[in-house]
């Protein structure tokens, strides 16, 4: 898919580069023609297959293809809190626009992710901070997978704000009926929320399990 100017510098800086030396490098390849750029209300950019291919194999010949997918992750998590802090003041249609170009971005990253023991935490942060986008894009089925797979991770180590996204999102998910999984979660995210004191966060929580409670239909768990 196409990307964001500042999740490309993200992805491009290191030691060596910094976010303006990357940006420089960005201008470059589109002068060369070898990066696209994508009419939007934001610039987007796109790389041809051809010279994706060729980055790929690269970056494996050097070693450096784990810790460009895990800066390109990474990238993704920055993207997806911003979109989540939005939730209070911008319309959900406005935030779908926004951020429905990342899907790709999103999938490869959730991806790259599930795939490794080290990354639980990134996986975990990833998923709660997306959910309302597989939510209030139609896409329930694939959210509802990816934050299984979060779940399982989960352990005495994740941090209790991740956890709490996270399991609110779950329930979330679940706008159709709420089974014993979808309440527990609920009940669960209103708990660390309660804990943390984080009064937004409880808010919204509280707001899901009231509904998630209406859906179940037994109202002697209010």
């Amino acid at each position: 898919g196409s990307f964001g100017l500042a999740s490309a510098q993200h992805v491009a800086a290191d030691g060596e580069i910094d976010v303006w030396a990357a940006l420089e490098h960005l201008g470059a390849l589109l002068d060369k023609s070898l990066v696209s750029a994508v009419t939007s209300e934001e610039p987007r950019y796109r790389l041809l297959e051809t010279t994706r291919s060729f980055a790929l194999e690269k970056l494996q010949e050097h070693g450096d293809t784990d810790i460009v997918f895990r800066r390109h992750a990474e990238a993704m998590r920055t993207t997806f809190e911003q979109s989540l802090s939005e939730r209070w003041n911008t319309l959900v249609q406005t935030r779908l626009a926004r951020y429905m170009s990342d899907i790709d971005n999103l999938r490869a990253a959730l991806g790259w992710a599930d795939g490794r023991a080290e990354a639980s935490e990134l996986l975990i942060a990833l998923v709660g901070a997306s959910t309302w986008l597989w939510l209030s894009g139609g896409q329930k089925a694939e959210g509802l997978r990816y934050c299984g797979l979060a779940l399982e991770r989960v352990d005495d180590s994740t941090a209790p704000a991740l956890e709490a996204r996270l399991q609110m999102g779950y329930s979330s998910l679940d706008d159709a009926n709420a089974t014993a999984q979808h309440l527990r979660a609920s009940e669960r995210a209103v708990s660390l929320y309660r804990l943390a004191g984080d009064r937004a966060g409880l808010y919204a929580a509280l707001v899901d399990r009231a509904r998630a409670v209406a859906l179940s239909g037994d109202l002697a768990l209010c």
